[in-house]
């Protein structure tokens, strides 16, 4: 049966043989109880992704990347110029999984988590470029040269020192082959989504100023994965990383925590309205929202993307062509302008987490533009102006406390519910 699997697999092209490798890793993790999408029907030749995988129990998505060969070194897509830590760091995205097809049709698979592809390609390539003896190499390898991963290597293997290199010490400790466990750890991390579902709002605290102390460790928790969990990415082409966010909450019990500038709410649409769903996108005239809200506890909650920095592919590196944008509306061409109608559109947040320092703490201010309401003596919310003349007379830190819109003067929301990276 091998001989017969190994000559039919040898006869196929290229293009067919990495079909072969993504579908018996598909029907692998499918049994695994996770659903899977190819890339490649969403875009043909989906760059870095072969698989989404995702986790029906958390709602989490990792991609994942499938290299199938019948070579004991499998080429990985890159150059050795390519292949250091920092580019690896954009270009991976997932864990990787490597099907062998051995000399006599056994098929091996072997699975690395994100870091430890990262790794080993790295490390590797480092070794592969400079700890070769000069005595056996006698020019310089060409660093256009394509850079691949022996299976050894993949499966935690090194090499021992001798007349032509020194040793390669391999990153990886224990053996790869059919180690599936490390995708299901990677579809049980911290995502977005399970971020917000965390979220319990604080319909159940009475005292006003618990509410606000509670809401801001729980909005605290989001903001640190929304700027170190990942991105969104548009159709393979374009990734959209938020820099500063700023929070709304709003219970629609009569008695509840009011937030008068909440766009999405039964008071401000003067309607009764249905729930936006959990991690749903909401564009609207100030932006977009992720919203995270709550039937049954009965309350509204997003944040909307203040600012962001955009990154192009540009076939060979993603590169950053907008930093720290802050004009909110602007977000509408980035993520769906000039995408043709034959592609569709199509919108996911990646969970990938990167590196952050131990110390860091988000900038935390009032909400940009947002005003302080209060009541009239019909109990409808209107915006606390000052007029110019009295505005004039403040000492400078009282002024301090007002923001100017369409020439006129608001006192600002206290609120402290805006995140900056």
């Amino acid at each position: 049966m091998e001989k017969y699997l190994y000559t039919y697999l040898r006869g196929l092209s290229k293009s067919d043989l990495g079909t072969f490798g993504e579908t018996l890793v598909l029907e692998k993790l499918k049994e695994m109880g996770f659903d899977i999408v190819n890339a490649n029907t969403i875009q043909s030749n989906y760059e870095s992704i072969d698989l989404f995988c995702t986790n029906p129990k958390n709602h989490q998505t990792i991609g994942i990347q499938v290299k199938t060969s019948f070579d004991t070194n499998i080429p990985i897509g890159m150059n050795l110029e390519n292949c250091v830590r920092e580019k690896l760091e954009k270009k991976i995205l997932g864990p990787w999984v490597f099907v062998h097809i051995d000399k006599n049709g056994h098929i091996h698979c072997y699975i690395l988590t994100r870091e430890e592809m990262i790794s080993l390609a790295h490390e590797s390539n480092d070794w592969y470029v400079n700890k070769w003896k000069p005595s056996y190499r006698k020019t310089p390898v060409k660093l256009s040269n394509a850079c691949g991963l022996c299976v050894r290597w993949i499966n935690g293997e090194g090499e021992e020192d001798n007349d032509r290199h020194y040793e390669f010490v391999n990153p990886l400790t224990e053996k790869a082959e059919d180690r599936w466990e490390k995708i299901a750890d990677a579809l049980n991390l911290p995502s977005l989504y399970s971020k917000l579902e965390e979220f319990s709002g604080v319909v159940h605290i009475k005292d006003y100023s618990q509410k606000y102390v509670e809401l801001q460790k729980q909005y605290s928790c989001i903001a640190e994965h929304v700027f170190f969990g990942g991105y969104f990415e548009v159709n393979n082409k374009r990734r959209i990383y938020p820099t500063d966010i700023e929070f709304y909450y709003h219970e629609e019990d009569a008695d509840g925590l009011k937030d008068p500038i909440m766009y999405h709410t039964d008071e401000h649409e003067k309607k009764h309205l249905d729930f936006y769903p959990l991690s749903g996108l909401n564009f609207h005239m100030s932006g977009l929202d992720v919203t995270f809200e709550n039937k049954k506890k009965n309350y509204r909650a997003s944040f909307l993307i203040r600012e962001y920095k955009v990154c192009d592919f540009n076939g060979k590196d993603w590169v950053e062509t907008k930093g720290n944008e802050n004009r909110s509306t602007y977000i509408y061409e980035d993520m769906l302008m000039n995408i043709p109608l034959s592609e569709g559109i199509n919108i996911r947040w990646i969970d990938s987490p990167s590196e952050k320092e131990a110390s860091w703490e988000p900038v935390v201010s009032s909400r940009i533009n947002v005003a302080n309401y209060v009541t009239d003596t019909e109990k409808n919310y209107i915006k606390e102006e000052i007029d110019k003349n009295a505005f004039d007379h403040l000492p400078l830190e009282e002024q301090k406390k007002y923001f100017s819109y369409s020439g006129k003067k608001f006192k600002r929301c206290n609120r402290m519910w805006n995140f900056h990276k």
